[in-house]
């Protein structure tokens, strides 16, 4: 049950025009507006609903339907009053605290999930979910616990943080655990120690889902209501992890969660929640968000590892976001589409939580606004935020935003971090800084390795031009010396290999076309470049076989 003095803020807050226009289009008439009545469904100035905001009410001339913004919930949008006034609350971002006993809480501001809960700007009550228990019942349940996981994959007593999932329409989300027909609820682990746990690559692993579940759209209680009332917004925003998108829907900016950058496809589609959300919802635009780390190298580099590693990671997880938002225009579903990426500031506030938590504390409306105003600027930056469009940009132009397209400038970008490797690798290449800090390749290329030839021909007119020509035997010496072989699986098969850190890797012919295509493009002097590539790229299949 709502507290009253709660009933009465809601009440006394609610606006008809925002209730009416979040269902409908208005048409301004003098001080009113007029629009279709949900009831009779008559329209047009003088027949349908009439909306004066200036006594807050409404009215049909046609059926003489009259109504407060909660009334026409209730009886044009066919809510009941409870749900009526979350409604309300949700649009209104009022807190409703329910009527029952106070618990101590010294247990949850001791444990590992509150004090996560706390650096979020959360508190429990932010963050729970109403299910239905059947047709007639609902209840309101915790999505963060503590707890922890066992040996078994059983959820048990213990100081990490559980997090749940429920669907849409408040059911718990299922998955199938190996060998087994049984349908078990899907939850996701926070660590409290991540180094105690550790994947295949001896990584710490910071989150863990139960395997064999998949990827999973995280939908906020928020986020679920405004789905079930059909509430209309115009934006959707996507974000790593639970908790920030727990915390932007709590100050109006709708929100769903993903479980890492790369996991909003699962089985090469995106979660149908999403067309769902969108459909009914009428969302207009997609924002994804980025922490303010997506442009970093890791943190652990060494000498002759691949440096370009977590840009790339961060580009594809970007690309796939694009293309695979863009197939909605298949089923005549057309999307703006965004991703943004949070500002480094003083505070190093990494994600979208943190910043609502800290420097905008209390000034939470602020980060709207900002990304209101960073969509218009020409260079997408906001003062918080900065906001690219992306929704028909090409994967090169894409690919600039980390400096992916080239050695030379992804190594200046970066130099501070490479300054000291004795190599590193960019690409498929191996590179390093000369003595006088230049970028040169760490093998260079020899002469009888230079696997194209510039050399002059006179025509029958005595004209002299430049031609370009392939050479075979320089091109075998080159890939031969980088480790390329063929091995012999049977008595008339082979298969390409390349040999790189005595690991033996299995490739095919467009890799290694593309290992010397790639190469070409940073090496050859910028005045023959187009003459060059185009020779490569137009006797590819001839030259690379």
């Amino acid at each position: 049950m709502i507290p009253q003095d709660t009933k009465t803020e809601i009440l006394n807050t609610a606006k008809i025009k925002d209730v009416v226009e979040a269902f409908s289009d208005l048409t301004k008439s003098g001080k009113s507006y007029y629009t279709t009545c949900p009831v009779c469904k008559k329209n047009g100035k003088g027949k349908g609903l009439s909306v004066t905001p200036a006594k807050n009410i409404a009215k049909c001339f046609s059926c003489g339907f009259g109504c407060k913004p909660v009334n026409y919930l209730m009886k044009g949008q066919n809510m009941s009053y409870p749900d009526a006034l979350h409604w309300l609350a949700d649009y209104y971002n009022i807190s409703v605290e329910k009527n029952k006993p106070q618990k101590s809480k010294k247990n949850k501001k001791d444990s590992y999930c509150f004090q996560q809960l706390k650096s979020s700007g959360l508190t429990p009550d932010d963050v729970k979910a109403t299910i239905a228990i059947d047709d007639n019942t609902e209840k309101e349940v915790p999505i963060f616990e503590a707890g922890t996981r066992d040996q078994y994959g059983r959820i048990t007593t213990g100081d990490d943080m559980i997090i749940w999932y429920y669907d849409l329409n408040g059911k718990p989300v299922t998955y199938q655990k190996k060998h087994s027909t049984k349908s078990e609820h899907l939850f996701r682990v926070r660590w409290q120690n991540p180094d105690l746990h550790l994947d295949k690559t001896g990584k710490p692993i910071k989150y863990q889902s139960p395997a064999n579940s998949g990827s999973h759209l995280f939908i906020p209680e928020l986020l679920r209501r405004a789905y079930q009332s059909g509430r209309k917004f115009k934006t959707l925003y996507l974000q790593e992890g639970e908790k920030k998108s727990e915390k932007a829907c709590k100050h109006g900016i709708m929100s769903a969660g993903i479980m890492g950058i790369s996991n909003l496809v699962y089985n090469k589609n995106l979660p149908f929640e999403l067309q769902l959300i969108i459909k009914k919802c009428n969302i207009q635009e997609v924002v994804f968000i980025l922490d303010n780390d997506w442009d970093e190298l890791s943190t652990h580099i060494s000498s002759g590892d691949s440096v370009d590693q977590r840009p790339r990671h961060f580009f594809s997880a970007v690309r796939k976001f694009k293309e695979f938002f863009r197939t909605y225009e298949n089923i005549d579903i057309y999307l703006e589409l965004y991703f943004a990426t949070i500002n480094k500031n003083k505070n190093n506030e990494k994600g979208i939580d943190d910043l609502l938590a800290g420097s905008l504390k209390d000034n939470e409306d602020k980060l709207r606004k900002d990304i209101e105003n960073a969509k218009k600027a020409n260079d997408g930056q906001g003062k918080f935020i900065r906001v690219n469009k992306i929704t028909t940009m090409p994967d090169g132009k894409l690919a600039e935003f980390w400096n992916i397209n080239s050695a030379k400038a992804f190594a200046d970008k970066y130099r501070d971090k490479l300054d000291g490797l004795k190599k590193f690798k960019i690409g498929k290449h191996q590179w390093c800084f000369d003595d006088s800090n230049e970028l040169i390749l760490a093998q260079p290329l020899m002469d009888d390795e230079q696997f194209w030839e510039t050399f002059e021909k006179t025509n029958s007119r005595g004209d002299t031009n430049i031609n370009y020509r392939f050479r075979y035997l320089y091109a075998y010496n080159f890939f031969k010396r980088r480790g390329f072989g063929r091995h012999h699986i049977t008595d008339d098969k082979f298969q390409f290999i390349n040999i790189d850190k005595k690991v033996v890797k299995i490739v095919d012919s467009y890799y290694i076309k593309d290992f010397a295509v790639d190469l070409a493009k940073e090496i050859v002097p910028k005045p023959e470049l187009v003459d060059v590539m185009d020779m490569l790229y137009r006797g590819g299949k001839m030259y690379f076989g």
